[in-house]
């Protein structure tokens, strides 16, 4: 069954114990989709799988294994466990290959009710930045830029690819700036917020002397605030960093903050340089 377009393109469309989507045309990221918009599809089909509204997304990891084409695509999620308190799901998205439907993308995501409120604290501080309205946003596009990047705003503070050539060295493989899409959704939820996470550059690219194609291979996210009591529009911080890389393989830290300073979320992400 093919979704008609959707209105918006982190939606779903549920059919029994399947959820199908429409990979819209221009989100792609090289040879297929936007990473943070397929992570947020299968955070999407979890949540939606939960049927317990007081549990909500805590983690959530990722593997995107093969381009994720424009086209058609169908979710299947499974319930690895549903507990007193947590709920694991695994979602797999697959979409027709020569040899049948194939696995592009897979996701586990862990679902917990609140357990206690004397133990709340976040110790990272945003870092300091002007507000978001003080900050130029810049066209991000083809034929330089991703497909994707023409639907985000992106205000760089810092951190631009090729700013820094060399200064891996000197610990400089940083990036601070503002972010949001520029259709805002009608509510942010954990789909959304894997979007955010994900729509900067890796830092890597900030101490090449070119530009480099990178993929994302694993994502994981922490969310540490409900995500319900967000604004969807709301500019958010992002501020990361890489921390370590072999063979082509590079792992990156980001932080998520709102527009109060407020830590939103945690992401790891693994990029593969792909030459």
């Amino acid at each position: 069954m093919r979704p008609t377009d959707p209105a918006s393109p982190f939606d779903l469309h549920r059919v029994g114990d399947e959820f199908h989507l429409l990979v819209p045309p221009g989100w792609l990221q090289g040879r297929g989709a936007f990473g943070g918009l397929v992570v947020a599809w299968l955070a999407r089909a979890m949540e939606l799988t939960e049927s317990d509204a007081t549990r909500v997304v805590r983690t959530l990891a990722a593997e995107i294994v093969a381009p994720v084409a424009a086209g058609s695509a169908t979710i299947r999620v499974e319930a690895l466990r549903v507990g007193n308190g947590v709920s694991t799901y695994a979602a797999r998205m697959l979409q027709a290959g020569s040899g049948g439907d194939e696995v592009v993308a897979h996701a586990t995501a862990s679902l917990g009710k609140r357990r206690i409120a004397d133990r709340d604290f976040a110790l990272p501080a945003a870092p300091d930045a002007p507000p978001p309205s003080f900050v130029d946003a810049i066209p991000i596009g083809p034929p330089l830029g991703p497909e994707f990047a023409q639907h985000v705003d992106f205000r760089p503070v810092s951190g631009l690819p090729m700013s820094a050539p060399g200064g891996l060295a000197d610990g400089e493989a940083r990036a601070l700036g503002y972010v949001r899409l520029k259709e805002a959704p009608p509510c942010v939820d954990t789909a959304y917020l894997a979007a955010i996470a994900d729509a900067y550059w890796p830092t890597l690219l900030t101490t090449e002397p070119m530009l480099r194609p990178t993929a994302t291979l694993s994502f994981s996210l922490d969310i540490l605030v409900d995500p319900r009591t967000l604004s969807p529009a709301t500019t958010f911080l992002v501020a990361s960093r890489s921390i370590a890389g072999r063979d082509g393989y590079v792992v990156e830290d980001r932080e998520v903050f709102d527009e109060a300073g407020r830590l939103v979320a945690l992401n790891r992400q693994t990029f593969v340089i792909i030459k």
